[in-house]
């Protein structure tokens, strides 16, 4: 290991989908040229999902490295948005985007809301266990959007 590295790796939050769309990519096995198993979620990309301010108890996927599925975590995406742990930690392994070969992470199913009238833009997002003082932030892992002022 590195000088300076802890003895027990960090929680890391690594990728948020929402969870219908996290369910989706999970349930389609692909082929590959080096015949490592993988599923269609080592297809997916980094792009920040959407959520609309003043929405409540939206689904999501958060993808967590550095932790393993008895972790009791905390998951903070800054003032005005709320997010819970709501069901089992379960293990997956798929190609992170920028990574060339599957991992094994944890995936995390959360729930968040975003309080009416917090500012539209993206946001980062820390993960912690209890005692935890280093955190590694993941910038730009959800984006705020307006809410929509169609009736």
């Amino acid at each position: 290991p590195c000088v300076g590295s802890p003895a027990q790796p960090l929680p890391q939050p690594l990728q948020l989908f929402h969870a219908d769309v996290f369910a989706a990519l999970q349930a389609n096995a692909i082929a590959n040229p080096v015949g490592v198993p993988m599923t269609l979620t080592s297809n997916s990309t980094l792009i920040a999902p959407l959520v609309q301010a003043g929405a409540t108890d939206v689904p999501m996927t958060l993808i967590v490295g550095g932790i393993d599925t008895s972790a009791q975590l905390r998951v903070d995406f800054g003032s005005g948005i709320t997010a819970t742990v709501s069901g089992a930690l379960s293990d997956v392994t798929y190609a992170i985007p920028g990574n060339t070969y599957p991992s094994g992470n944890v995936a995390v199913p959360i729930t968040v809301s975003i309080a009416a009238g917090t500012s539209p833009g993206l946001r980062a997002c820390t993960v912690s266990v209890a005692g935890q003082t280093t955190l590694i932030a993941f910038p730009a892992l959800i984006n705020i959007v307006a809410a929509s002022t169609n009736a």
